[in-house]
């Protein structure tokens, strides 16, 4: 799975964005290997709780993948569910498009896009539109 950003951003100001292997399996090149009909995703919002206090978020800062993406790999195995290893995921999701979208603003997807009083933005909300809008605009398209 391939990260591509989305014009929102992470806590720390790093670009939110989703890991997908979508663009891949429908290029010009790999047309052939895939069911044209084939239109099942499973699409996945990671966890990661959140931080409400300067002090809350001051004790979360030790782990960076909370706060952004710039620590992020350009690129991820899926596994178990997100796995396109039918014997490692026999759930029937193997074929599936996949779609993972990194949790970075530490405000349980809620935020509008302000900054708060620690500096961190809050756009939790903002990234999930933004991910829905160009998951629509890709597989509709």
């Amino acid at each position: 799975l391939t990260f591509y950003p989305l014009n929102e951003v992470c806590a720390d100001g790093s670009p939110a964005g989703y890991y997908t292997d979508y663009f891949d399996r429908t290029s010009t090149a790999n047309k052939g290997n895939i069911d044209d009909d084939h239109q099942k995703h499973t699409v996945v919002f990671r966890e990661g709780g959140g931080c409400f206090s300067v002090e809350s978020c001051q004790s979360r800062k030790n782990i960076p993948i909370l706060f952004g993406t710039s620590e992020l790999p350009g690129q991820i195995s899926g596994t178990t569910i997100l796995s396109s290893n039918a014997t490692e995921n026999p759930t029937g999701f193997a074929d599936n498009y996949r779609w993972i979208v990194p949790y970075c603003t530490q405000d349980l997807w809620l935020g509008d896009g302000s900054i708060d009083e620690s500096g961190l933005f809050r756009s939790g909300s903002e990234i999930v539109h933004s991910f829905w809008d160009e998951w629509e605009r890709t597989v509709t398209a």
